[in-house]
């Protein structure tokens, strides 16, 4: 991964997670600041100015001022805190989701996962359907604007960092329900490339992922065939 790609997908996955703050647990959130740390090995000014023009390409991109942080020398390290704000009463919460809601996913379920299969070896693509993979992988894009759309839209809301099962698992801890999911029509939906085995696809699909599902929306995006 080059440091341009590298910094730019640590400050899109840091965008697209301010809900993971303890105190708040909300999705949704306008991003506007952020502090970076970093510790380095050693000082190198060209991967530097490459880390910089991708973490400031993003930061730019969604109105994100750099307020703060740290640097020091040690094992190279990045660490980011975005923060936002939401008017009054129009969070969407991880605890928010009822009976009878509707799953759905933005965008396309295992594209990341499949993409680090293929760069660690252990899937085959052509190039020509590499590249429509590999961008979840080393560009991901912050569901942001979708977000904001989604306000008064939307029962509940989180990004997928831990994949689909593990994030939806936290609204429906947090709701108190239950959510039933076709495994088959998610495959259909997904789009998989024919030569990711079973195991793969299972993993890429539930466990390793970065998107947006949303219980309750009727008019967005992506349907991941679920009852609540």
């Amino acid at each position: 991964m080059s440091d341009f790609a590298r910094s730019s997908r640590l400050g899109a996955t840091s965008s697209a997670s301010i809900e993971r703050e303890q105190s708040s647990r909300t999705k949704q959130s306008t991003p506007r600041w952020a502090t970076l740390s970093i510790a380095l090995p050693a000082a190198d000014e060209g991967w530097l100015a490459a880390f910089a023009r991708g973490f400031f390409r993003i930061a730019e991109q969604y109105g994100i001022e750099l307020v703060g942080g740290d640097t020091t020398r040690g094992p190279l390290a990045f660490s980011v805190t975005a923060i936002g704000e939401v008017p009054p009463g129009q969070a969407l919460r991880r605890d928010g989701a009822k009976p009878g809601d509707e799953v759905w996913v933005s965008g396309t379920l295992g594209s990341a996962a499949l993409a680090l299969a293929y760069r660690q070896g252990r899937l085959f693509m052509e190039q020509i359907d590499a590249a429509k993979v590999l961008p979840a992988l080393y560009l991901p894009t912050p569901r942001v604007e979708l977000g904001v759309a989604l306000r008064g839209v939307a029962t509940s809301a989180i990004d997928l960092s831990d994949g689909l099962l593990g994030d939806l698992g936290h609204i429906l801890e947090r709701s108190n329900v239950g959510a039933a999911l076709e495994f088959a029509a998610l495959m259909a939906r997904a789009g998989f490339h024919p030569n990711a085995p079973l195991a793969l696809a299972l993993i890429a699909l539930l466990l390793l992922d970065a998107e947006l599902p949303t219980p309750g929306v009727p008019r967005a995006g992506q349907p991941a065939p679920a009852t609540g």
